[in-house]
C-alpha cells in the first residue's frame, strides 16, 4: 500500500537517490549520454530543503521506504520522480495529483505548470498535461514546458 505524505529532511537523500536513479534509467532514451550527465549534475539539494521546510514536497511510501516523490514551488510542479523499479504502478499519478490538490489549496491558483524532460512527455501528457512551449536548456538540451487545470 501506498501512503503519501510530507517529506521530512531525513527523507532528502532518498529523494537525491530516487532524481538519480531515475534519470540514469530513462533520460538516455531522449538525451545524449552529455547531457543525461548534465540532468544528473544539475541539482540543487538547498532547493528541496527549503520545499521541505515550506511542506512542499512530499513523498510516496511502501512498506515505510520512499518510492516516490512530488512538489511544487511557485506556481510550478517539481522534482516528480519514482523508483524505477516501482513505475507503472500509479505511484506517479498518484503524487502529481496529491500535489496539484495541495497547490491550489494552498495558493488559491488554477493552473500549475511543470519543466518536462523530454522522456516523460507521455506520463505527463497521459495525466492531462499540456504542452505549452518546447525550449531549450542551458546546455543546449531539450525541454518542455507543460501545464495543468488544478
Amino acid at each position: 500500500m501506498i501512503k503519501i505524505e510530507l517529506a521530512e529532511l531525513s527523507d532528502l537523500a532518498h529523494v537525491l537517490r530516487l532524481r538519480h536513479d531515475g534519470f540514469s534509467v530513462h533520460a538516455p532514451r531522449a538525451y545524449t549520454a552529455k547531457e543525461v550527465q548534465n540532468l544528473l549534475d544539475d541539482v540543487d539539494p538547498d532547493e528541496l530543503k527549503t520545499m521541505i521546510e515550506h511542506q512542499q514536497l512530499f513523498v510516496a511510501k511502501k512498506e515505510g521506504r520512499v518510492v516516490g516523490c512530488a512538489g511544487w514551488k511557485g506556481a510550478n510542479l517539481r522534482h516528480v520522480y519514482v523508483d524505477p523499479a516501482e513505475t507503472r504502478q500509479g505511484i506517479g499519478s498518484r503524487l502529481v495529483r496529491h500535489v496539484e490538490g495541495d497547490f491550489h489549496e494552498r495558493t488559491g491558483r488554477s493552473r500549475i505548470k511543470a519543466g518536462v524532460g523530454l522522456q516523460a512527455e507521455s506520463f505527463y501528457r497521459s495525466i492531462g498535461y499540456d504542452l505549452d512551449e518546447y525550449t531549450t536548456a542551458w546546455d543546449g538540451s531539450g525541454y518542455l514546458i507543460m501545464s495543468h487545470a488544478v
